[in-house]
């Protein structure tokens, strides 16, 4: 009995831990810390800027996404929307920036094989 409650706080905890890389990249990004922040990353993903798309390498989308946010002299954010799917495979986060130039970033992330991922960003202003 004893090591079937430790069995179901273990897989409770790993339910837990799972599908949360989007808002483990938006604290990495809202701590200026870039570098952690591509940890959360797809090898490679959307990027979106207004109607702008490609599929970058994720070192390539960080280096544009902290452009763009240095660029617009992004100091906070405030997260205004979140979901996921019904089956719990895929989750989003939209934040809106608080600066004198507003932006609104769009945070997507799904199941892999190697655990949750961002695979797709998408930025508006």
């Amino acid at each position: 009995m004893k090591h079937l409650i430790t069995l179901i706080a273990l897989f409770i905890s790993l339910g837990l831990l799972s599908g949360q890389a989007d808002k483990s990249f938006i604290d990495a990004v809202q701590g200026n810390d870039y570098e952690l922040a591509q940890t959360f990353l797809s090898n490679k993903l959307d990027f979106c800027v207004n109607d702008d798309q490609d599929y970058l390498k994720s070192d390539e989308s960080i280096d544009k996404l902290q452009g763009i946010i240095t660029e617009r002299n992004v100091t906070a954010w405030e997260v205004v929307h979140k979901g996921s799917s019904k089956d719990g495979s895929s989750n989003y986060s939209i934040l809106q920036s608080q600066s004198s130039s507003p932006l609104r970033l769009l945070v997507y992330s799904e199941e892999k094989q190697d655990g949750s991922k961002v695979s797709e960003i998408r930025v508006e202003y």
